[in-house]
């Protein structure tokens, strides 16, 4: 969320380009090769809630935001 707030889009959001940092602690985690982002105004309607059931795409607003808390399964329910 922190780069759409800054006006850019990743496109190439997938595991390989996902790191965690763990010199600085478990849950820092960076997003790396930016080579195709590119300007983006973010759209996203609705908060990003861990462990809740997931919005419709359209519902939701930003597509790559929705692909990436989809794909890294930010949605899953946890009992």
């Amino acid at each position: 969320m922190a780069i759409h707030k800054r006006g850019l889009q990743h496109n190439d959001f997938c595991p390989q380009n996902v790191v965690v940092d763990d010199v600085k602690s478990p849950s820092c985690i960076k997003l790396i090769d930016f080579q195709h982002c590119s300007p983006h105004k973010c759209e996203r309607q609705m908060q990003l809630r861990a462990y809740d059931f997931p919005p419709l795409y359209p519902d939701f607003g930003c597509r790559e935001l929705w692909f990436a808390a989809k794909t890294s399964r930010l949605w899953t329910p946890c009992k």
